[in-house]
């Protein structure tokens, strides 16, 4: 409807704004609702993915990544009727026993002998490595050690041979990348630090090293001492750069570090005792005792007069060691001596397993061995057989 001439200003004003309100309302609605639509489609399409677990991705099992991690299989080695093969946790045989003799798996390798030599298989029992070596030590990294008639080599997980280590001689095993060794063709040159591609990392200049843990090795060197004839042996931690790592040092034997701390000795007016420094130098649990053990699992023993304690990384006594030796854990057990037999304690000190075993090893992957006698058997953490050699079989 049109406006008539007599029709007052500010009527069709009011008019024509409310016309204009009305369509700037309806402009402003139809987004509204194009917002709306667009917030809720969103919110169900994050709702729907939300809802989708992890495992119900697909993922191509056979296809291997950094990010999948290696499984090692627990298989322990079992005789009987005179030839070795393997069993798993439960006892079952997973290896026929058809070998001569046979090791425990390491970085899912083990040594098995075939006839007179030793070659390495898979947990599927397949051969990896043809049996060759007249002697082999177990793959405690990525390559190991083996020998044919006199010579000794070195040999990777798949038995490629590493011609870059023959320049060195009494190679120890490599801990986090590194290996002590000596020189092949300095005779009375020192013992330095090598890599696995056998560059030096570390010269030749000490008398004595040991293994890298917690990114540092003990080592010494030889000294003059107060007499000209008079030699000493310094010893103190370097760190992989081959440098002192803090100013402590000692004129007796030191140490690997262990969860992160090592025992050392402390003179007080003649008297001495051990304590124990972190990797920083700093004497964390002061000297107090007559020797100290390495920690495992955050517990170590330690003598005190003719007693053996347990203690914590505080240094706090836990309890009287039941063992006459000192103990190391394993999966929170640890073997035990007491009077002359082998059983197993608890971190509180407790004797879960009676030591009634002749031979008791640490427990992995819940399954240790055990010997009464020359019998083999397997046992769990309960202390019950999951396996035991049967009595008409005898070791090869």
């Amino acid at each position: 409807m049109g406006i008539s001439e007599s029709t007052p200003y500010y009527l069709t004003s009011a008019k024509h704004s409310s016309e204009s309100i009305l369509r700037n309302d309806k402009k402003e609605m139809a987004k509204k609702f194009i917002l709306t639509v667009m917030i809720l489609f969103l919110l169900i399409s994050c709702n729907i993915f939300n809802k989708i677990e992890p495992s119900i991705i697909n993922v191509n099992p056979l296809v291997k990544t950094e990010e999948i991690p290696i499984i090692f299989q627990y298989l322990y080695p079992i005789e009987s009727n005179g030839k070795w093969g393997y069993i798993n946790k439960f006892g079952e045989i997973k290896i026929r026993p058809i070998f001569a003799k046979a090791e425990e798996f390491k970085r899912n390798r083990a040594a098995v002998k075939i006839g007179d030599f030793w070659g390495f298989i898979n947990p599927d029992g397949e051969i990896i490595i043809e049996p060759k070596f007249d002697e082999v030590l177990s793959f405690y990294s990525d390559f190991t050690k083996v020998r044919i008639k006199h010579v000794w080599m070195y040999i990777d997980a798949d038995g490629e041979h590493l011609i870059g280590l023959e320049k060195f001689r009494d190679i120890d095993n490599f801990s986090e990348g590194l290996a002590s060794a000596s020189s092949i063709n300095r005779e009375n040159e020192g013992r330095g630090f090598i890599d696995q591609k056998g560059n030096v990392v570390i010269g030749f200049k000490f008398s004595e090293t040991g293994s890298f843990q917690n990114g540092l090795t003990p080592v010494s060197v030889r000294e003059r001492g107060f007499f000209y004839y008079n030699f000493l042996f310094r010893y103190f931690y370097i760190n992989h750069n081959g440098k002192q790592a803090f100013p402590f040092d000692s004129y007796e034997f030191l140490p690997d570090f262990s969860d992160g701390l090592a025992a050392v000795p402390d003179y007080f007016f003649g008297k001495k005792s051990y304590g124990y420094i972190n990797t920083n130098g700093q004497m964390v649990i002061k000297p107090q005792f007559d020797e100290a053990y390495s920690f495992s699992e955050g517990i170590a023993t330690v003598r005190i007069d003719e007693q053996l304690y347990i203690i914590d990384k505080s240094g706090r006594i836990i309890a009287k060691s039941p063992s006459s030796e000192p103990v190391y854990f394993s999966e929170g057990i640890a073997v035990a001596r007491s009077n002359g037999k082998f059983g197993y304690i608890d971190r509180a000190g407790k004797m879960v397993i009676n030591p009634i075993f002749d031979f008791a090893g640490n427990f992995y992957g819940g399954i240790a061995q055990v010997k009464i006698g020359s019998k083999l058997g397997y046992i769990n953490t309960k202390g019950d057989y999951i396996w035991l050699q049967s009595s008409d079989t005898r070791d090869s």
